[in-house]
């Protein structure tokens, strides 16, 4: 019992840790993506917009990760499933980091979101073999991606 409380207790942190680093991110906007420097596709969210699509996936991941540490299942599956979320959302990170940060690395956040859809899948299946209503609730975090994956590609092309 003391080694899944220190998992959720790190699951949790980590998952309000890349929440609050994604959240910097579109706050200082060092890329300009927001003040003009480059022409945004039809669909892009605002910046509040955006912060409130990644508090809702960032609340789902930690719904389904509840649903996943109490289940009476291995902790080897538990381990893993948690593993590739963190990969998951390392990616989702990564994919605004390169957005904008870096003077807007289009094509590195294109690629980015590519793999960021197959992480995508792949939690959501790990999720649901352990626990339907948890892989369920990643469905939005699925489909977020490929949205994402229509706004890099129209930034590349726009841009």
């Amino acid at each position: 019992m003391k080694k899944t409380l220190i998992i959720e207790i790190l699951s949790f942190t980590v998952i309000g840790l890349i929440g609050f680093l994604i959240f910097d991110l579109i706050q200082t906007d060092s890329s300009g993506l927001f003040s003009g420097a480059f022409r945004l596709p039809s669909g892009f969210p605002t910046r509040n917009g955006l912060m409130l699509i990644w508090s809702f996936l960032l609340l789902l991941a930690t719904i389904s990760t509840v649903f996943i540490l109490t289940n009476k299942i291995s902790i080897n599956r538990k381990k893993n499933a948690l593993i590739i979320l963190l990969m998951l959302l390392g990616s989702i990170y990564g994919w605004n980091f390169l957005l904008f940060t870096t003077q807007g690395n289009l094509s590195g956040a294109l690629a980015m979101n590519i793999g960021e859809i197959a992480l995508a899948g792949l939690t959501m299946l790990m999720f649901w073999l352990i626990n339907h209503q948890a892989g369920y609730l990643l469905f939005p975090t699925f489909i977020w991606a490929l949205f994402s994956l229509y706004l890099s590609i129209s930034l590349v092309v726009l841009n």
